[in-house]
């Protein structure tokens, strides 16, 4: 798993997973092909992912950098680290939610996080 620069990817996941929007929302977003999914949005974020020649995916996850003050404002990550930081963003979602637990159960086991 890579660690390096994952602030992109957190403060993606801050905006992804919100407790207004279904839980996964913006997931299909990143985790399927489906060129109609959102996968981004306010303030300045997006995410998405490519398929690579070996068959595997790389991720990458980019902010506007006058709104994240983050720099380097963009990230790319491999497939172990994006679901273990989504998984721990949905946990922590749980926590704050436990009436959503079902929900939250599902998304998991769609995206096999």
């Amino acid at each position: 798993m890579e660690t390096e620069n994952i602030a992109p990817l957190l403060w993606c996941l801050d905006f992804a997973i919100v407790p207004h929007y279904p839980v996964d929302y913006f997931l299909p977003g990143i985790f399927t092909d489906d060129e109609n999914a959102l996968g981004g949005g306010d303030p300045g974020w997006v995410w998405h992912r490519e398929k690579q020649s070996d068959g595997t995916y790389r991720y990458y996850a980019w902010t506007v950098e006058d709104t994240s003050y983050l720099d380097p404002c963009e990230g790319e990550y491999d497939e172990a680290t994006v679901k273990y930081h989504v998984r721990r963003a949905l946990e922590n979602f749980r926590q704050a939610h436990p009436e959503r637990n079902a929900e939250v159960d599902e998304v998991i086991a769609k995206y096999a996080l």
